[in-house]
């Protein structure tokens, strides 16, 4: 009696797949570029819209750069579309020169001098005019001397022993002096006649 064992061994395979971040699923591309741009003779602007041949070339430009895949089910679409030129901006109006900054600095500036000198012409000065007159009023007048106009040219009204009689209460001796000066440069008269009554007097 024979006996056989067989021995059936099956291959065991194991593969890791290991997809890396941020895995693109699916791509789809928009383009939309402008008409065919020609200068005329007279320097104007002509549009012409592209045509499909072009709008074709360009489609196949964007698979290659974007790298389209039809697996992935990417789309790619390239239209043609009339861009608006904006319009160049015109020149800024000029500002009025009491608008600018410098010039609203010097007005005010001006406007503080204004009010300076209306203080000082309109109201200090017509007060210090006024204290002046005040000062001037409050100014003692000298008493009448001898000689003058109100008084007669010859006449001398003596006291009983040969003096003129006191007009005024004696003053300062700079007072004084300035007194005697006017009476012998006014009434030379009436001083030799006191001079007169004094040797008289010393003599009797």
């Amino acid at each position: 009696h024979r006996r056989e064992i067989n021995n059936y061994e099956l291959d065991k395979t194991i593969s890791h797949t290991q997809f890396s971040m941020g895995r693109l699923r699916r791509l789809s591309v928009a383009v939309v570029v402008d008409d065919t741009l020609t200068v005329a003779s007279d320097g104007s602007t002509i549009r012409t819209p592209r045509s499909p041949e072009e709008l074709d070339r360009l489609s196949n430009l964007v698979r290659e750069a974007v790298g389209f895949s039809v697996q992935r089910g990417d789309s790619v679409n390239v239209l043609n579309s009339a861009f608006t030129v904006p319009v160049e901006p015109g020149p800024l109006p000029d500002v009025p020169i009491w608008e600018k900054g410098w010039a609203q600095d010097i007005a005010k500036k001006a406007l503080g001098a204004i009010l300076v000198l209306v203080m000082l012409f309109g109201v200090l000065k017509p007060m210090l005019k006024q204290l002046a007159t005040q000062s001037k009023e409050l100014t003692v007048v000298p008493p009448p001397q001898p000689g003058d106009p109100a008084m007669a040219d010859d006449v001398v009204t003596l006291g009983a022993d040969g003096m003129p009689p006191a007009i005024a209460p004696p003053g300062s001796y700079e007072q004084n002096m300035i007194t005697a000066t006017k009476a012998v440069e006014q009434d030379p008269k009436l001083v030799a006649q006191v001079v007169k009554n004094w040797v008289s007097a010393d003599g009797g």
